[in-house]
């Protein structure tokens, strides 16, 4: 008995210090947008990039996969801008929808925009939690003026694939469960084991 409650509360340390600490899920988001329209308030100019494809990397809450807690990096050039990482914000929402844009124009907010000068907005959200699903892009340039936005994302692809992620947590803390109880069931098992032996003997 006093073997099994040792053997018990070695293995529950060694869980805890084996165990990861929960951290952020590094998520690559991958789009390319077709179909741009203009919006006609801003002129009538074509879309000068039309499709529109890139590339985002930002690490999530590890309960959400759609709240951004970081972005890592962003692959992306519209009318010959390329954007850097220091250019760009977001805008999460537990359970939501999340906005990643340009601030660096001259009204800092990722909701607005300015014809004339180079600016995008991508947004996403939640129809079957915990997937991502794609809503629209809208940009603007500095070398063309105007106002263009599409809802027609040809890919939209998420990686690692967040319900998949949320799975593979729950596999692993079931696993986890199921050693433990099986740690607490020994004891007893022991117990039962020395009692029939001992009516055994009795015989």
């Amino acid at each position: 008995m006093k073997r099994a409650m040792l053997l018990l509360v070695v293995m529950s340390g060694v869980l805890f210090f084996v165990t990861p600490p929960v951290q952020a899920i590094p998520i690559t988001v991958e789009f390319t947008y077709t179909n741009f329209i203009s919006n006609i308030t801003y002129g009538t100019n074509p879309a000068p990039t039309n499709p529109v494809h890139g590339i985002i990397r930002y690490e999530s809450a590890p309960t959400d996969p759609l709240h951004i807690e970081s972005l890592t990096s962003i692959d992306l050039t519209i009318d010959g801008h390329t954007y850097g990482l220091s250019e760009v914000g977001f805008e999460s929402h537990y359970g939501g929808y999340t906005w990643v844009g340009a601030v660096g124009n001259a009204n800092d907010v990722i909701n607005v925009f300015v014809p004339g000068t180079n600016d995008f907005r991508i947004n996403w959200g939640q129809y079957s939690y915990p997937n991502l699903n794609p809503y629209g892009l809208i940009y603007t340039s500095a070398n063309t003026y105007g106002l263009w936005v599409s809802y027609s994302p040809s890919t939209f692809t998420v990686t690692p694939i967040p319900s998949a992620m949320l799975l593979l947590g729950s596999g692993l803390a079931g696993l986890v469960g199921i050693g433990m109880w099986r740690m607490k069931k020994l004891p007893l098992n022991r117990c039962r084991e020395e009692e029939g032996g001992k009516n055994e003997k009795s015989y």
